[in-house]
């Protein structure tokens, strides 16, 4: 329309997706369709055509590492963060119920709130992202003392992103997986005590 100017990075992502139909040169437009096979393979694949997602899913780990800590049960015990941290959560997408939820929750749990009551999700025509927080997911310490639970969440995404607010470097063993091929850390850069806060709102930034 004469009101939309430029491309957004999704428009391209949908090209990928396009009817090859649509792309195809004049002279093939005149090609004729080929018969798929009749076997069980085929029909079997059919029948679960409508169940595929119509856009690309991914899951993110975000693991809060508070001060001091060091061991992968005390930071998956977590069950809040600081203020900054929950900001930077509240902004990486919409906060979701997943109780009755009929989009891919990439294993969170739909039904029973084992994995808690809420995520935050974020979602465009052609990608979601649905991210993996422990601190919005129950904790147990007395029968699950090693947060396998939380675990078996973070541990299984290929991107985690670590706030640290620990005051050591994050170490790539702490969280040990062989599913987790990539780290993004952010460090606060100062950590105010809260009537700083109070004084100078805005003053607490970070880095990544």
């Amino acid at each position: 329309t004469s009101s939309y100017v430029g491309i957004l990075p999704e428009d391209v992502l949908q090209e990928f997706y396009s009817s090859l139909a649509l792309a195809a040169l004049p002279n093939a437009l005149c090609e004729r369709p080929v018969a798929l096979p009749d076997d069980e393979t085929v029909t079997r694949a059919l029948s679960v055509f409508d169940r595929n997602s119509t856009v690309d899913g991914h899951r993110i780990g975000v693991i809060y590492i508070g001060p001091g800590q060091k061991h992968e049960a005390e930071i998956l015990s977590n069950t809040s963060g600081s203020p900054a941290y929950t900001t930077f959560i509240s902004e990486l997408g919409t906060l979701t119920r997943l109780k009755g939820a009929t989009f891919n929750t990439q294993d969170l749990d739909r039904e029973y709130d084992s994995d808690g009551t809420h995520t935050y999700c974020w979602r465009d025509r052609a990608t979601e992202i649905v991210f993996h927080i422990p601190t919005m997911m129950p904790t147990d310490t007395e029968f699950d003392p090693k947060c396998t639970n939380k675990k078996k969440h973070v541990g299984n995404d290929s991107v985690n992103i670590i706030w640290n607010e620990s005051g050591a470097p994050f170490a790539f063993d702490t969280l040990p997986s062989q599913f987790a091929h990539v780290y993004i850390e952010i460090t606060p850069s100062a950590t105010p005590s809260f009537l700083d806060m109070r004084r100078q709102p805005g003053a607490y930034t970070y880095k990544a």
